[in-house]
């Protein structure tokens, strides 16, 4: 309820507004991110800062591109103290594959406007930020939605995707200059159902354990990974 007062107060124009995420940076700035027209074809990314949380001012940096949709828009501050953004770029609501990038500013205190070009991190949805793995590698939650979230121009699009379709996580060991791929989560409706918030977090054994919704069935799943994210277990559905 407080993001949705808050970013009320940012942008009034956009027909429906979606807060994906939060952060506070070294200078007690806080940062938000505010998809805006969410869930269209239209969508665009603004992401703002404040001191205050009353006067919120221009976007810092806003993501948008012709014939694109934006999901998404999940900020991170990493260990070294640089501000990453991670969306997702879209040709319609969904085209059955997207495209997750990631942009870094460098110093996001005395140089908060100045941002990187992004950087390609691989096919699919983006829905949450990284989680920093015990070896200091990050873990970004990701999804290949299946057929029922798929616009109906795209249903045929990207067959070579399908035996991806699920959550599944993105590994880098370099930052977030690279990434690799992990394998989905193999939950029942993995072809057919949105997961639409898998997230990621870490066992104080450094066990990585990935909780993904499927939205056509109503269930929660968590899946474990003792390699770094690169293989899950097979899920076990402990809540609706």
């Amino acid at each position: 309820m407080l993001l949705t007062l808050l970013v009320s107060t940012i942008i009034a124009a956009a027909t429906s507004v979606a807060p994906p995420s939060s952060v506070v940076t070294a200078d007690d700035q806080v940062w938000m991110g505010v998809t805006c027209d969410a869930s269209t074809e239209n969508a665009t990314l603004e992401v703002y800062k404040s001191a205050d949380l009353e006067n919120w001012g221009t976007p810092v940096i806003k993501v948008a591109e012709a014939d694109k949709s934006v999901i998404g828009g999940y900020l991170f501050i990493a260990p070294d103290g640089k501000l990453q953004l991670y969306y997702t770029l879209s040709s319609g609501a969904y085209d059955g594959e997207g495209v997750i990038y990631m942009q870094t500013c460098q110093d996001p205190v005395a140089a908060p406007s100045f941002w990187s070009e992004r950087v390609k991190v691989g096919v699919g949805c983006v829905s949450a930020s990284p989680v920093v793995m015990p070896d200091g590698g990050l873990c970004l939650p990701a999804a290949l939605w299946g057929a029922s979230c798929i616009d109906e121009a795209y249903k045929t699009a990207h067959p070579e995707l399908d035996e991806r379709r699920g959550a599944f996580a993105y590994v880098s060991r370099d930052g977030g200059a690279t990434w690799t791929a992990g394998t989905s989560v193999n939950v029942p409706e993995r072809l057919h159902a949105n997961y639409n918030n898998p997230r990621v977090y870490a066992s104080p054994d450094g066990t990585l354990n990935l909780v993904a919704r499927s939205c056509d069935s109503g269930f929660l799943y968590k899946a474990t990974s003792k390699d770094g994210g690169a293989n899950w277990t097979l899920p076990d559905k402990f809540m609706q």
